[in-house]
């Protein structure tokens, strides 16, 4: 009996993530839908900048990692530091502080990529790439599902 519940508490975790994507797959639909031909008119736009984009999301992606992973190494030193030594034990491999920063920086590199657009770039812009890669994104999964 111990071996089915333990079986059964990891099993839940991918279990619940696989549902929850299925209803947010489901119910969560682009806020705004382009037309086919608003579509055609962006692709011209849109042709050399969703490299710097894709240029960006990494480069925001490595930065986030390296930041977020130094971050944590060094507030770590810093409390086993701070408290008595036996206390808390300072890891010799700072290894373990990467996972937090690395799936951060797969996570949240999207996001912070068309904040810093929003912020710094022309205007419309990122709203306007937004809607353009939503629709190609539904284009293409209308496409494979046949």
């Amino acid at each position: 009996m111990n071996g089915v519940i333990q079986f059964a508490a990891k099993a839940i975790v991918p279990l619940a993530v696989a549902v929850c994507f299925a209803l947010g797959r489901k119910y969560l639909k682009p806020s705004a839908r382009l037309s086919e031909t608003q579509l055609s008119v962006l692709d011209g736009r849109f042709q050399q900048t969703k490299w710097v984009v894709g240029i960006s999301m990494i480069a925001v992606a490595v930065l986030f990692a390296w930041t977020t992973h130094h971050f944590f190494v060094s507030l770590n030193r810093y409390l086993a530091a701070s408290d008595d030594p036996e206390a808390l034990w300072l890891w010799p491999q700072t290894a373990i502080w990467w996972f937090f920063p690395g799936f951060g920086a797969v996570a949240l590199c999207w996001e912070i990529t068309l904040k810093l657009r929003s912020a710094f770039g022309p205007g419309d812009g990122a709203r306007l790439y937004t809607l353009w890669s939503d629709g190609r994104a539904l284009t293409a999964q209308k496409f494979c599902a046949g």
